[in-house]
């Protein structure tokens, strides 16, 4: 991905709790940490790499909003951070029933200073 398209929104750093499984098969949320958010995807700790292209069901909070925001994502990047900690960024698939343009000033509402 080249660099430019990392950076279509801007970024909120957020330490929020995710909720994510695969798409395509059996098993129970895990429960991580988000780093950051943007309108177009979020950035999470995982202890173990995913592979690229693998698509997540994904649930996560955002300040002040009363209900977790259902969403799906295809992992994008996979960083090792050293050890057993990885940086994994999700761009979203579809996110609820908000569109970009709705998440994106929420987020800049909520974040700005």
């Amino acid at each position: 991905m080249a660099n430019n398209e990392q950076r279509r929104y801007e970024r909120f750093r957020t330490a929020s709790a995710v909720w994510a499984r695969p798409l395509d098969g059996p098993g129970d949320f895990q429960l991580l940490e988000s780093v950051n958010i943007s309108a177009c995807g979020l950035l999470f700790d995982l202890d173990h790499p995913l592979e690229l292209d693998k698509r997540l069901d994904i649930r996560f909070e955002l300040p002040q909003h009363p209900d977790l925001i259902e969403a799906s994502g295809s992992v994008v990047r996979v960083e090792h951070k050293g050890g057993d900690n990885y940086y994994i960024a999700v761009d979203f698939i579809e996110v609820g029933n908000l569109n970009i343009s709705t998440l994106m000033a929420y987020l800049e509402a909520v974040y700005k200073d």
